[in-house]
């Protein structure tokens, strides 16, 4: 199972509801440019983690980091896993490839303000601090992974503009007919 969305629309709220109820392990394919970063010694700041992921694009093609999930997930050898952080359309394909049908694929989506929000209350230290920050991030993220295209290919989508209990209801019906 997987969450594709845009930063702050709710993709990690819904993956840690869906490994709660369903007994998955959370992989984030996002941990993977934040142990690169560490290993660096860059903060894990969402310019440095762009920048790494860009890099590792470049260096490796940009199925590096999807190849690298599902080596993880292998290594794993668990029936069921939850996949966080799936952005391009690339990785969808590839998830697809390697687990075809068994893999489900959410997309979360929220308004540009709700999602503004949820990152002014998160206040990671990755996340914009600034309405112009948030825009110039959002663009960026849209141009580098292809998110609104890689949203098309999910088998459910969520809108969470509203409360987190609203949310779970919504994800508690695909847990109910496809995840557990």
């Amino acid at each position: 199972m997987g969450v594709v969305g845009k930063i702050g629309s709710g993709k990690d709220t819904v993956v840690k509801h869906i490994s709660s109820e369903c007994s998955m392990q959370i992989l984030s394919i996002g941990d993977i440019a934040r142990e690169i970063a560490r290993n660096e010694g860059l903060p894990e700041t969402r310019e440095n983690l762009q920048k790494i992921t860009e890099k590792y694009y470049a260096k490796f093609g940009k199925t590096y980091f999807i190849n690298e999930t599902v080596r993880r997930i292998r290594v794993l050898n668990v029936d069921k896993v939850a996949i966080t952080g799936i952005r391009a359309p690339i990785d969808a394909a590839n998830l697809r490839k390697h687990f075809h049908e068994d893999l489900i694929l959410i997309c979360v989506t929220a308004t540009k303000k709700i999602r503004f929000e949820r990152l002014l209350k998160r206040n990671e230290p990755r996340d914009p601090k600034t309405w112009r920050e948030f825009l110039e991030q959002d663009q960026e993220e849209e141009k580098i992974f292809q998110i609104k295209e890689t949203s098309k290919l999910a088998n459910y989508q969520i809108t969470n503009n509203e409360t987190i209990e609203k949310l779970f209801q919504k994800v508690d019906r695909i847990i109910k007919s496809s995840l557990c």
